[in-house]
């Protein structure tokens, strides 16, 4: 892929398509769902596409049938040609973990299919070969519950041979939970340290519980985090595998906050954020009695360009494209409802976080 367009798919590779967070598309007469979904099958020989990865938050509301009959609608092409699953986001679950996408997409629908591995619970995998490599794709549920990881551990452990890569929706993003909205935008991030389930695993819990402890895990696609919008980080397995960490939620945008993230630190003297641990942002911010108050320079001017999250229906999703000759794997964010490449945003104005290769050194 060039830097400014999509080109086809080259002959030897294949693309993944990560779905993050399209609650709001969820509702009637948006149509953004059914474009995204359609552009994918029309897609699929174009940009060899072999799997497509639900991140989470399929509706915003989670007990609302007109919502899921919207997403099942949208997503019913995809039946007949191309393997698919979804890591249940918080948006999608109710109260005591039910959820009606059992009802709209029923075990009977996956069954048979040579590439369906299984489901438990809120979670699934699916066994997917292409290029001469072969994958297992898990999508586990939100802050997925300790029998859960037990289940998970047990699949991969089953599939020592093929390459792992989960979705799961609350992974990467804000360390710091609870804050007023108007401060999200500015806080430090990594691998989450909160749930949005009170008997569920944080990511931190997730990878040191299961995670961590596979060798031939790669990659970790998750959502959910949308006053974050794009973050990646590489970790180190306990078998010295490198993981790849990537975070994409594309639904909501600010107004502007270009420049905001360094002048934050800067302001309230703070160190680099891969140094941040929660108790520094608490104890040395918001234990300040100034902070959140008329302020001088930098700090003003960001606060006062913050303003409130706005919908954004611009229907970005995530495709990886694989590139075994090469060793790499080329992330670009892509709107099929626009036909652009996201080359930048006020929230996140870096072009890297967007648009990006990763060295995979696992493709021999």
């Amino acid at each position: 892929m060039t830097m400014d367009n999509l080109d086809p798919a080259p002959a030897g590779t294949f693309t993944v398509v990560a779905l993050p967070d399209m609650q709001l598309y969820a509702h009637t007469g948006t149509e953004v769902y059914d474009q995204v979904i359609r552009w994918i099958v029309e897609q699929r020989e174009r940009q060899r596409i072999v799997f497509v990865s639900h991140l989470g938050d399929m509706v915003d509301k989670a007990d609302r049938h007109e919502q899921w009959r919207v997403v099942r609608t949208a997503m019913r092409p995809l039946d007949e040609c191309l393997p698919y699953g979804a890591a249940l986001g918080n948006h999608d679950l109710m109260q005591g973990w039910r959820t009606l996408y059992d009802e709209y997409f029923p075990e009977r629908l996956f069954t048979g299919r040579p590439w369906y591995g299984g489901s438990f619970e809120h979670s699934s995998y699916q066994l997917v070969s292409a290029a001469g490599l072969d994958f297992l794709f898990l999508q586990l549920e939100c802050n997925a519950r300790d029998h859960v990881l037990a289940w998970a551990d047990e699949v991969i452990r089953r599939h020592p041979d093929r390459r792992v890569a989960v979705s799961t929706h609350c992974y990467l993003g804000r360390l710091v939970s609870g804050l007023p909205r108007e401060e999200r935008w500015y806080t430090p991030r990594g691998r989450l340290p909160w749930s949005r389930f009170a008997d569920g695993n944080t990511a931190r819990q997730m990878w040191d519980k299961c995670l961590s402890r596979h060798p031939n895990l790669f990659l970790i696609l998750s959502g959910d985090q949308a006053f974050v919008q794009a973050m990646r980080q590489q970790a180190t397995g306990q078998h010295g595998n490198t993981v790849h960490e990537l975070m994409s939620d594309y639904s909501y945008a600010s107004r502007d906050l270009r420049g905001a993230h360094p002048d934050f630190f800067r302001e309230c003297r703070l160190p680099p954020v891969d140094l941040l641990r929660e108790q520094d942002y608490r104890e040395t911010v918001l234990a300040r009695p100034d902070f959140g108050r008329q302020r001088r320079g930098s700090m003003q001017e960001i606060k006062s360009k913050s303003g409130k999250p706005v919908p954004c229906m611009d229907g970005f999703i995530r495709l990886l494209r694989f590139v075994p000759a090469g060793n790499r794997i080329e992330v670009r964010t892509y709107s099929p409802v626009q036909d652009r490449l996201c080359l930048g945003n006020p929230v996140v104005p870096d072009p890297g976080q967007h648009r990006f290769d990763l060295e995979y050194g696992m493709m021999g």
